[in-house]
């Protein structure tokens, strides 16, 4: 596959995605990080939403009299087909052993971790997404069919880096 003309930047597939703790004392993404395997075709997408905005009016005009912004989501969702305890436990949190998931008595569970995505290569580069800190949220769709496996589904919204000084929110950067 040759390059298209103009530029060559393309973002295309998902090479690998992995999850670390994120950190508070330092900065920067953390040197361990938990590769995440067997990503379902299509699931992984990082979105960054448009801003939204509430147009406040007076009467007798078309036009807004004040314009309020509220800031777009920012989030990177995938999902898995890989069932390791391990696996189930950055997705929801509880305990594990090598073959034993057991969830947490909490009703909600949100943990924060650090992300780093990878995109496939095209024309010799690939894309590196880092996101500092984010809130993770999983569930699961265990499925007891024969024609589909189960899946285990993480939304990571981004948040603000508790390093605001050096730290990004997200970094996208060619590689």
């Amino acid at each position: 596959m040759g390059a298209p003309a103009g530029s060559d930047w393309r973002l295309i597939g998902l090479e690998s995605i992995a999850l670390g703790v994120a950190q508070v004392a330092t900065a920067g993404m953390p040197s361990a990080m938990s590769s995440i395997e067997a990503i379902v075709p299509d699931s992984a997408v990082l979105a960054i939403e448009m801003p939204g905005k509430t147009d406040l009016m007076v009467e007798d005009s078309d036009f807004p009299d004040i314009t309020v912004y509220q800031p777009g989501q920012k989030f990177i969702e995938f999902s898995t087909r890989d069932m390791r305890p391990e696996v189930f436990r950055l997705a929801m949190g509880g305990t594990t052993t090598s073959t034993l998931w057991s969830a947490p008595s909490a009703a909600v569970i949100c943990t924060e971790k650090s992300v780093r995505a990878i995109s496939k290569t095209f024309t010799g580069r690939k894309f590196r997404v880092d996101i500092v800190r984010a809130a993770v949220r999983g569930g699961a769709n265990l499925r007891f069919s024969k024609t589909e496996s189960g899946t285990v589904s993480f939304t990571c919204d981004v948040l603000r880096p508790v390093m605001g000084q050096t730290d990004y929110p997200i970094k996208i950067a060619r590689i």
